[in-house]
């Protein structure tokens, strides 16, 4: 009886640990990050932003965002590096051309 037990729950640990990809990761620490940018906790923000990049590096959005929570914490060499991170990653090419103008307006010289 006890080895069923222990084998029912060896077997829910490894179901457990098996259904956390790197997606619904990244997911998670996205909609936390943004629950955070919104009560304007940059700090904070830009945690969960990292460790979005961390589960899944290939994508912009984590960048990106990253970059607003350094603009928000008024850290713009920060956010110029994660706006630049995130124009080479995976963006539909509409938004990749936004987002370059965008980096780039950071470090235009005011003439």
């Amino acid at each position: 009886m006890q080895r069923k037990i222990f084998l029912i729950v060896v077997i829910g640990v490894l179901f457990c640990a098996c259904s956390r990809d790197p997606a619904s990761k990244e997911a998670r620490f996205l909609a936390r990050g943004k629950k955070y940018l919104d009560q304007k906790d940059y700090a904070r923000a830009a945690l969960e932003f990292r460790s979005a990049n961390q589960a899944n590096p290939r994508n912009a959005e984590p960048w990106y965002q990253l970059g607003i929570a350094y603009l928000g914490a008024k850290q713009p060499d920060n956010a110029y590096v994660a706006f630049l991170k995130a124009t080479h990653q995976v963006w539909p090419a509409p938004t990749k051309m936004r987002l370059s103008r965008k980096s780039s307006m950071l470090w235009r010289s005011p003439t």
